[in-house]
């Protein structure tokens, strides 16, 4: 087996902190873990305490000065490091070299995979995507294999959608055409549950015909749906084949003091958005993006995933999926008669529009006494307010809207409702009028395009409304940023997209405000990071 700091170092940028290396490689040792793969090697200008090195000489100190049999590899990335600073093997850092590449690069691969052979080290070939090769292509390419004679080759499930006759058919190709002293490695990724079964699977129909490693990072950790939990794998092993003596204990050591604070900060593991990544092969981006920018029904999402081209799922274009989004969602609608209606309500009136932000507690003695003495309309954007009495309520998120209807029925069924037509729902909902969802989107430079709020001021740009007033739309942070009596809208932003949304969110105000005829066609009556 083989175990951890490439695979898990995608969830925590490989900062892990040289205590934690040299205790977990410590503990994989105690283990009898066979192969122990201690970071990437890459043209980087080298940090102490992550697990990312630019020469060999840098994995030394993390290298026990006493072990049996283990055996400790980096891995390369095909064209990310200069192998002219690979030093030849010397006995006191790494003995190995996990050659990973993708398929266009296979042949010139090879040639590198000679070159650091040549310099005395074991050489693991890792083809990217193993299940995007006709059986031709891989047929072909292990006669170049056979030609250099490596150490290991590996089956590289990279999507996580392997099945188990995948595999079986993947490892008689291998084992018929590549020569019988090169072992085989098997790395899966858990999108669909099935990590620990295919390595179970090929750990029997191996038995008797070729040696197999078995990648496995602990707790599964590794980005997005993991990897094969090293502790299943040693039990098993342990249990079912005779000549196994991997140190449980020393795992669950591994596990309670290196493993656990980890996980507390980081989440991996299996999810929908993988499982999708998984069934459709595709790179996790593309779910993961769909979901946290737009929030949309993950029946949705597999729709969206299913239309793009299976070779350009494996890679991630946002700016594609963004495409295909809206065209998805579009449902262009004749809404000249809401137009009318809203123009003849809202036309010249002042506007009190309210987000779901903290200051609606906050600020809720100064936003009421607004509301009595003006002769104001107050429509809420895509939440159904409990503690304000509102004229319409707005929504552009077919899960809010949802969450509401389970929410907020009875004051729901008593709102206005104004929908935009990407919303489908088969709830019947009294008094609730539709308008295009494709004329209130601005794409432009904007990631976050379709922030309700920001639909909802352009429709009331549009309707040449007297003065928008605003509340509660106080911009994102790192904390809780919904009223309580709103918490079912949270969720996980991370603090990077935090600065990208609160940044695109004050440019889209800009926006509005600049094609507005007033200059102060909005104000904000609670804190905002938007305020002008």
């Amino acid at each position: 087996m083989t175990a951890p700091f490439v695979t898990g170092g995608y969830v925590n940028d490989f900062n892990f902190g040289r205590e934690v290396i040299t205790g977990m490689i410590s503990r994989l040792v105690k283990s009898n873990i066979d192969v122990i793969e201690c970071g990437f090697l890459k043209d980087v200008t080298y940090q102490e305490g992550y697990s990312v090195f630019s020469a060999v000489k840098d994995i030394e100190p993390y290298i026990p000065t006493e072990y049996k049999n283990n055996s400790f590899v980096a891995m390369i990335d095909y064209g990310r490091y200069d192998l002219a600073k690979l030093t030849e093997f010397d006995g006191r850092t790494i003995d190995g070299i996990r050659d990973c590449f993708f398929k266009k690069d296979r042949f010139k691969a090879i040639d590198a995979a000679k070159e650091i052979m040549d310099k005395g080290y074991n050489v693991y070939i890792q083809p990217v995507d193993i299940l995007g090769y006709t059986d031709r292509e891989l047929i072909e390419f292990l006669e170049k294999v056979n030609g250099i004679n490596p150490y290991a080759f590996s089956i590289v499930d990279t999507f996580g959608s392997m099945l188990s006759d995948d595999l079986v058919r993947i490892f008689s190709l291998l084992d018929h055409n590549l020569q019988k002293n090169v072992r085989l490695g098997f790395h899966s990724h858990n999108n669909m549950q099935l990590s620990f079964a295919l390595s179970q699977k090929i750990a029997g129909i191996s038995q008797g015909k070729r040696q197999v490693v078995i990648d496995c990072s602990v707790l599964g950790l590794g980005r997005g749906a993991g990897n094969t939990p090293t502790e299943l794998v040693a039990h098993y092993l342990n249990t079912k084949w005779g000549g196994y003596e991997y140190n449980l204990n020393e795992l669950l050591d591994l596990i309670d003091v290196y493993m656990l604070p980890i996980q507390k900060k980081y989440i991996w593991g299996y999810n929908i958005p993988n499982y999708i990544a998984g069934i459709y092969s595709s790179h996790v981006h593309n779910v993961t993006y769909l979901m946290d920018k737009h929030n949309i029904h993950t029946k949705d999402m597999r729709i969206i995933i299913e239309t793009i081209e299976p070779a350009i799922r494996k890679r991630y274009d946002y700016d594609n999926l963004e495409t295909l989004y809206v065209n998805y969602v579009a449902n262009k609608i004749d809404d000249a008669g809401t137009i009318k209606y809203l123009t003849d309500d809202l036309g010249n009136k002042e506007i009190l529009v309210l987000a779901p932000g903290k200051t609606l507690e906050t600020h809720k003695q100064i936003i009421g006494q607004f509301i009595d003495k003006n002769d104001i309309i107050v429509i809420s954007a895509n939440f159904i307010s409990s503690d304000y009495e509102t004229d319409f309520a707005f929504f552009s998120n077919q899960k809010r809207l949802e969450s509401n209807i389970e929410f907020r029925n009875k004051k729901l069924q008593k709102t206005r409702l104004i929908l935009t037509s990407n919303i489908k729902t088969e709830i019947p909902l009294q008094e609730s009028m539709l308008l295009n969802y494709s004329t209130l989107i601005k794409r432009k430079r904007w990631k976050y395009f379709d922030n309700a709020v920001i639909l909802l001021l352009r429709l009331l740009s549009a309707l040449k409304v007297k003065k928008i007033f605003l509340a509660g739309v106080d911009g994102f942070s790192t904390g809780d940023n919904y009223a309580l009596n709103n918490e079912f809208l949270d969720a996980n932003i991370s603090k990077d997209e935090i600065c990208v949304i609160n940044a695109e969110m004050a440019d889209m105000f800009k926006d509005i405000t600049a094609i507005a005829s007033q200059k102060d066609f909005m104000e904000f009556i609670t804190p905002s990071l938007y305020e002008v």
